[in-house]
């Protein structure tokens, strides 16, 4: 885990060394946004549910106008499980609730055709992030169970299309998100506005 948290880190700070270069296609060097959506569980991550993604993004220029380096984090909801404890005779003794949730951290490098100057783009994302997977189970009586916050090194890459407006890109994107080490699998699918 040191190795990965060293190369995100690395990372970042290239990113930004990066970012003061004069950049060929704007003058702002880096670019704001937000993105909403959903996620859905993908392979062994069955065991949670569909819910909803709330993120930021900043995307920094490189000199070369079809690279630059993308910087976004996030909350994805990954639903609520109930299970339920009976007694011999079938009646219901104890419920528990259990709401989980996932945030994220990526560093991508986001890839875009050269030179093509068409009203939607492609682009490409792919890099490393970090996972802390949470589930909180709420019991029926008065007392809330927090599990400890798991944590996850891993992977992403997503394809999408964006249009350029007078003040703002519109982007819709689909990510795969991969948990190193573990079964663990999520497509968040997202619109997201971001500045030119």
């Amino acid at each position: 885990m040191p190795a990965t948290r060293t190369a995100l880190i690395t990372f970042l700070l290239s990113s930004v060394a990066l970012a003061v270069a004069p950049a060929q296609s704007s003058s702002r060097p880096v670019s704001l946004g937000v993105e909403g959506g959903w996620s859905a569980p993908a392979g062994s991550a069955q065991a949670f549910k569909r819910g909803y993604q709330l993120g930021g993004l900043a995307e920094f220029r490189t000199p070369l106008a079809w690279i630059a380096i993308r910087v976004d984090g996030g909350y994805q909801s990954l639903g609520s499980t109930t299970a339920a404890a009976t007694d011999l005779a079938g009646n219901v003794i104890a419920s528990e609730r259990t709401v989980s949730g996932l945030f994220s951290a990526s560093a991508n490098l986001a890839l875009r055709a050269p030179n093509l100057h068409t009203a939607v783009r492609p682009y490409a994302l792919v890099g490393v992030g970090s996972y802390w997977l949470h589930s909180r189970s709420s019991p029926a009586s008065t007392f809330t169970l927090n599990e400890p916050t798991r944590w996850f090194n891993g992977s992403d890459a997503a394809v999408g299309l964006e249009a350029s407006f007078a003040r703002v890109v519109a982007c819709t994107q689909a990510r795969y998100q991969s948990l190193a080490g573990t079964p663990l699998r999520f497509v968040p699918i997202t619109l997201g506005l971001r500045l030119p």
